[in-house]
C-alpha cells in the first residue's frame, strides 16, 4: 500500500476482467495519485504469462521506465468457499 500511498504505478494480472475494475476502482478512491494498469492474464497458462511479460517489459522500456518490486500473490480458488459458523 504504501507504493500506492506514494503515488506510484501499480500493473495488476488477474484472469478476471471483473475483479481487476473493482480492484482498481477501490485502489482509485483511496489513492488517486496512483497509476493503476490492469492486464487479463491467466496466470496458470505458461505461455501466457511470458507473453505478458514480453509485452510490458517493452512497453515500460518504450517508456523509459523499469520494474521495481515484483509482487507474486497468486492463488487458486474453487468450489463454494462462503465462511461457515458450523463447528
Amino acid at each position: 500500500m504504501n507504493v500506492l500511498k506514494r503515488g506510484g504505478h501499480v500493473i495488476l494480472w488477474d484472469i478476471s476482467d471483473e475483479a481487476l475494475d473493482t480492484v482498481k476502482e477501490g485502489f482509485q478512491a483511496q489513492f488517486p495519485s496512483a497509476t493503476i494498469i490492469t492486464q487479463v492474464v491467466d496466470v496458470s497458462d505458461r505461455e501466457t504469462v511470458i507473453e505478458s511479460k514480453d509485452e510490458l517489459m517493452n512497453d515500460l522500456l518504450e517508456d523509459g521506465k523499469k520494474i521495481s518490486i515484483l509482487v507474486n500473490n497468486a492463488g487458486v480458488v474453487s468450489g463454494d468457499h462462503q465462511p461457515s459458523n458450523s463447528q
